[in-house]
């Protein structure tokens, strides 16, 4: 686990109300592996006093991006940040996904902002041989991720997309 201020890279709406946050941090990045996250100090003065966890999308070098939806005051905070700002992180955090054991397909599910998570784990998966099928749900089609994801299968609440 690593503490450090680190600088955004990048930053763009990749979806309705769904943006792409790009951290440069060759330790982090280094550290990381698929399901784990970083917890991000999202404020300016007094608040929100919490830090908010947010999945690690995908690593290319020494790149991290996160993926997360505008909701409250954090999150807003975090869609107001432009290239070149820093953020006070602490990561990676938490337990990762097993991506060993003689398997060599893998179902990846995901609804929502659950798909956060799946492109850095189709990134290691697909690099060890192992076919990857991805299955994904959401409102509408204006909310589905498909960046870096392989041989998906979409379904929306509304029917606008998929099944």
């Amino acid at each position: 686990m690593i503490k450090q201020t680190v600088p955004i890279t990048g930053h763009r709406q990749v979806a309705e109300g769904i943006h792409l946050l790009t951290l440069e941090s060759e330790a982090m990045a280094s550290g990381a592996a698929p399901g784990q996250f970083l917890n991000i100090l999202a404020q300016e003065g007094f608040g929100p006093l919490l830090r908010r966890p947010f999945s690690i999308s995908r690593v290319e070098g020494n790149s991290i991006e996160l993926m997360f939806n505008v909701i409250g005051q954090g999150t807003r905070f975090l869609a107001s940040r432009v290239e070149g700002d820093g953020l006070d992180v602490i990561g990676p955090l938490g337990r990762p996904f097993t991506t060993s054991g003689g398997f060599r397909e893998a179902w990846l599910v995901g609804g929502g902002l659950g798909v956060a998570p799946l492109p850095f784990l189709t990134d290691v998966l697909s690099r060890s041989g192992i076919t990857v099928q991805t299955f994904l749900g959401a409102r509408t089609a204006g909310q589905i991720v498909l960046d870096h994801l392989v041989n998906t299968r979409v379904a929306t609440d509304d029917g606008t997309m998929g099944h």
